[in-house]
């Protein structure tokens, strides 16, 4: 899951994650910070 707020979207599983990728860094030269991880069940 990406959580992004400056987007204000919420990007989920396999398919979100693709579609954020494809929005948000495709054509872009987006540079990217990991703040954190969590692992869930």
């Amino acid at each position: 899951m990406i959580d992004d707020p400056l987007t204000g979207h919420c990007f989920d599983g396999h398919a979100g994650i693709r579609d954020y990728i494809e929005r948000y860094f495709i054509g872009y030269h987006t540079v990217t910070r990991f703040l954190s991880i969590e692992t869930i069940g």
